[in-house]
Formats: C-alpha cells, structure tokens, sequence
C-alpha cells in the first residue's frame, strides 16, 4: 500500500450534511411544550418597562383603525408584499413592554412620514418609551399640552417590584 492511500480519507457523500439526517423538526422535540400566547399590541394602561435591548426592538409599517364609537385602537401589520399601498398606514418602531406583573405588550410608536411634521403626541410617547428602558413609569397624558408626561415609579421600586419582575443592569428580565 503506498503513503498516499493510507493517509486518504474517503469520501463518504451521505453523511456529508447531517441535516438532512434530521427527521421533521416541526412535530417538536417532546421536551417542550407548543404554547399559543395573545400579546395585546398598543399603548401600555399602567407601570411598565421597555426591554432596552435593541433586539426587541422592530421597525414595522401599521395600520391603526379605530372603530366608530370604541375607545382602543386596532393595529394591523403590513406585509411586504403590501407595503406602500395603504395611505393611511405608516412607520412604526415595535417596542417590547412588560408590566410589573410579568406580562408583556408589543406598543407601536408611530413616526411621522416623510412629508409630514412630528406629532406631539409621538414624540412624547417615544421619549417616554425611551426612559421606560432604564426606570418603571406609566404614561399619562396631558390634555393641555397635547402630550405625554411620564411618571415614574419611586426607585425603590424600579429594581424589583411586588410582581417578582427584576430588571438587570445588562437589559435583562428575570422572575
């Protein structure tokens, strides 16, 4: 036998990508459990915090309908493929929330479009948004001014509250 074929290495063409050794990953792995959750989507009604990380964070194209005689807004996501052909949709940046007790909400703070001026109210919720990331706080709005004001939770509380939410000092969220 010559030194070439004892230091060869054959070439073995079916296992050459273990994926497809893989059986259906759709059908789950039976270690975990498939679990359906309903996240509201809109403005937060009490104390919250914004994930800080900006993984948590997308850029979206909404639709805001707010149906005659009801006081919450309903918000659709626009698909790529329809992107641009709803007038009244715009930008939007997706924020996580979390309240104190633990649940979460998708609140979408709008901008304006490139023609148009900032709105007040917006801008005030996106700076609101923007403090949320390193404090507990509530909006509230200031109908005089045509604003949201935050208010903030004392900072005794702001670490660790009564609903076993601790929010760390790397943007992290524990129970």
């Amino acid at each position: 036998m010559t030194d070439e074929h004892a230091n060869s290495k054959p070439d073995i063409t079916d296992a050459s990508d273990l994926a497809d050794l893989y059986c259906d990953p759709a059908l789950g792995d039976g270690l975990t459990d498939t679990v359906l959750l309903d996240i509201p989507i809109g403005k937060p009604r009490a104390f919250f915090r914004v994930h800080p990380d900006k993984s948590y964070r997308r850029v979206v194209e909404v639709y805001t309908h707010k149906p005659e005689g009801q006081i919450e807004e309903e918000h659709f996501f626009i698909a790529k493929s329809m992107r641009g052909m709803i007038e009244e949709a715009r930008l939007a940046t997706l924020v996580t929330c979390i309240y104190r007790d633990g649940s979460v909400r998708l609140w979408p703070l709008k901008r304006p479009k490139s023609d148009e001026k900032d709105n007040k109210a917006w801008e005030s919720a996106r700076g609101a948004a923007r403090e949320a990331t390193t404090k507990w706080g509530r909006l509230v709005w200031v109908r005089r001014a045509e604003r949201y004001h935050p208010r903030h939770q004392s900072s005794d509380l702001s670490r660790v509250d009564g609903g076993g939410v601790q929010a760390g000092t790397q943007g992290s969220w524990r129970r």
